[in-house]
């Protein structure tokens, strides 16, 4: 039977968002501003692209770190399944399909009205089609990502996580495994990954082989 999303999952997913949220607003914010600055956009537009070379920069990172982890991850040793929330995911897909498609047209339409609009404006129209477009393929990554005892670490859906880089773990009460990854952002973000709990054992089998003394209460 598929992982079910917990409330464990769900309240430490909310912390995670928030973090890195807080901190891709702020780099936001600031580009933002340093381009008004030096272009005289409206503020509007110049958050439109600035927005899009950060979610394309992201995606860069994002996908170079997902091809590079398949194909270091190794056999897979346990499946656990696809995401808890996959069909969302699928959902946010589609949204942004239509999305991108309604601002494309929309900025085609303004084109057209105002043929004689320079390059400067037409750079700093494209940032919200550019961001909607950008954003489907990294949700359709996201639907179809699964939980996976890797033989080189935890295939995190759409991450690898090595068994060397695990700092600690530790089951909560609702069969989510909690994790805590060594470095830099260890201390604000930590992993929740929702296990069906007829492969509980399973999981904690192989993370006591793969992370000895890394187990905590």
């Amino acid at each position: 039977m598929p992982a079910q999303m917990t409330s464990t999952a769900w309240g430490q997913g909310v912390k995670n968002a928030l973090t890195i949220g807080t901190a891709m607003l702020v780099v936001w914010g600031i580009i933002t501003a340093a381009v008004v600055m030096i272009f005289e956009q409206p503020i509007f537009r110049t958050i439109g692209v600035s927005g899009a070379a950060i979610v394309l920069l992201a995606q860069l990172v994002f996908f170079a770190t997902w091809f590079y982890g398949r194909s270091v991850a190794g056999p897979v040793l346990l499946d656990c399944g696809p995401h808890p929330t996959w069909w969302l995911f699928l959902l946010n897909a589609a949204l942004f399909v239509l999305l991108g498609l309604m601002n494309g047209l929309d900025l085609i339409l303004k084109l057209i009205e105002a043929p004689e609009a320079t390059w400067t404006t037409i750079l700093f129209s494209i940032g919200w089609p550019v961001i909607m477009t950008l954003l489907v393929p990294y949700w359709l990554v996201m639907a179809s990502g699964r939980l996976q005892m890797r033989e080189n670490g935890i295939w995190q859906y759409w991450g690898l996580l090595r068994w060397s880089k695990i700092d600690s773990y530790h089951f909560a009460n609702d069969a989510t495994l909690m994790i805590r990854a060594k470095g830099f952002l260890s201390s604000r973000i930590q992993g929740a990954l929702p296990v069906p709990p007829e492969q509980k054992q399973a999981v904690e089998e192989l993370l006591a082989k793969h992370c000895p003394g890394a187990a905590n209460a």
